[in-house]
C-alpha cells in the first residue's frame, strides 16, 4: 500500500485534490442564487422547445456540463465564462493545470500532428506535450519518468514565465512521489520569489503542506478488509442460518390470568337493564317536574 502524507493514492497533486474539497467546503458561504445547472436547463428548454406525445421536451445537460456549473458556484465564476481556470488556494491557474480537468488540455495531440507535417515547434508548444506526457505518467504513478519530463518543461517555457511556473508546481508534486520531499521542498521555496501571483500563492500552500510533520503510521492504523472476490450475485439469496422465530403460543397458566380492562363481549349500550334503568329515571324525573 502506498503511504504519502502529503498526496492521495492516486498521487495527484494538492491543489488537484483540493477542488473535491472546495465542492464540499463553499457550500456554507456560496451566495443564494438559482443553481447554474438549473439556469441551463431552463435556458435548453427555452431556446430548444421540441412537441413531442408528453408535451415540451428539453435537453437535459450532460456531466461536463453538470460539473462545470458546480465549479462556475464553488469557484464565484459567472455562469459558462472564465473556465479557463479554475480557483485553487484563492488563487487562479489554468484549468489544464489544476482541478479536475488537470493535463487534459488536449494540446499535445494537436502539437504533434503538426511535428509530422515537417512543422518545427516552438520551445513553449514543446513544453506542452512534455507536461501532458508528465502528467499521464503521473496517473500511472511512474513519477521518476514524470520529474524528468517536467523539468525538462520548466527549463522550455522558462522557469520565470507563469506556463513555467505551475510546471513547477507539478514537479515539486512529482518529486515527492518518489520520497524526495527535501527537493520538492526546495522547488516550492525557488516559487517565493516567481513574478506570477497565482503560482506565489498557491507554492506557498504546497509549501506548508510539505514542510508538515509525517506521520508515523504503523500496521494497527489500517483497516483490513476480506477477500470478497469469491461472492457472488447469488450470496444475498443464501440462508445464512438465522433463527426462525417461532409463533407465540399462551400458556394455560396465561390463559387463565384474569387481565384488568379484558373485552367481556358486552357494551353500555346494548345492555339492557341499564337500558330500563334509564327510562325509569327519565320518568321518575318528569314526574317530579310535572308534580
Amino acid at each position: 500500500m502506498a503511504r504519502s502524507h502529503l498526496s492521495t493514492s492516486s498521487t495527484l497533486p494538492a491543489f488537484h485534490q483540493s477542488n473535491l474539497h472546495v465542492h464540499a467546503a463553499a457550500a456554507a458561504w456560496t451566495r443564494r442564487r438559482v443553481p447554474p445547472t438549473r439556469r441551463r436547463v431552463v435556458s435548453a428548454f427555452m431556446s430548444d422547445p421540441r412537441q413531442g406525445e408528453g408535451g415540451m421536451e428539453f435537453t437535459e445537460p450532460s456531466l461536463e456540463e453538470s460539473l462545470d456549473a458546480i465549479d462556475d458556484v464553488f469557484m464565484d465564476r459567472l455562469p459558462g465564462e472564465g473556465r479557463e481556470k479554475v480557483k485553487i488556494f484563492g488563487a487562479w491557474l489554468d484549468a489544464d493545470i489544476a482541478g479536475r480537468k488537470a493535463g487534459q488540455g488536449n494540446r499535445a495531440a494537436g502539437l504533434i500532428a503538426r511535428t509530422k507535417n515537417g512543422e518545427e515547434l516552438t520551445d513553449q508548444e514543446k513544453a506542452e506535450i512534455l507536461y501532458e506526457e508528465a502528467i499521464a505518467l503521473m496517473r500511472r504513478r511512474d513519477c521518476d519518468a514524470s520529474v524528468a519530463l517536467l523539468e525538462k518543461a520548466v527549463d522550455l517555457a522558462g522557469a520565470d514565465s507563469r506556463r513555467g511556473g505551475e510546471f513547477k508546481l507539478w514537479a515539486a508534486q512529482a518529486l515527492q512521489g518518489v520520497n524526495r520531499n527535501k527537493q520538492a521542498v526546495e522547488v516550492l521555496k525557488s516559487l517565493k520569489s516567481h513574478r506570477d501571483f497565482d503560482v506565489r500563492k498557491v507554492s506557498a500552500e504546497l509549501l506548508y503542506i510539505a514542510q508538515a510533520p509525517q506521520l508515523a503510521l504503523n500496521g494497527e492504523d489500517f483497516v483490513d478488509f476480506p477477500d470478497t472476490s469469491g461472492i457472488t450475485d447469488d450470496y444475498d439469496k443464501k440462508d445464512l442460518g438465522k433463527p426462525k422465530i417461532a409463533p407465540w403460543k399462551k400458556s394455560e397458566k396465561e390463559e387463565d390470568m384474569f387481565y384488568v380492562g379484558e373485552d367481556t363481549g358486552v357494551r353500555p349500550g346494548n345492555d339492557p337493564v341499564m337500558f330500563l334503568a334509564a327510562i325509569v329515571g327519565i320518568l321518575g324525573l318528569s314526574y317530579i317536574f310535572l308534580v
